[in-house]
């Protein structure tokens, strides 16, 4: 398990700024989100929307001050942290299965 907080509003509404969410180790799994180490953009929480033919896995945010699929660029396994299972705010306690 692993814990992080989230800074920014790329995920809003499905996960809202502030929050913590806690993560597991799993296999990747289209429409879930993961929280990803990006080489220039350090760790990032989003939604994973595409495995393709050479195994590299994209990735994107919720709302459109999210960073780009395509900024983001090809995603390998090994800089997968975690698949985010729960969040939790002030005001909100969501699984996410």
């Amino acid at each position: 398990f692993s814990i992080f907080k989230i800074k920014g509003s790329s995920m809003d509404p499905l996960l809202n700024p502030d929050s913590y969410i806690l993560t597991i180790k799993n296999r990747p799994e289209l429409k879930k989100i993961f929280v990803i180490s990006h080489k220039k953009y350090g760790k990032l929480i989003k939604k994973l929307v595409k495995i393709d033919n050479e195994e590299n896995f994209w990735f994107k945010g919720e709302n459109n001050s999210s960073i780009s699929t395509e900024k983001i660029g090809p995603i390998k396994l090994n800089q997968i942290l975690g698949k985010v299972v729960l969040s939790v705010s002030k005001d909100t306690l969501k699984f996410h299965c």
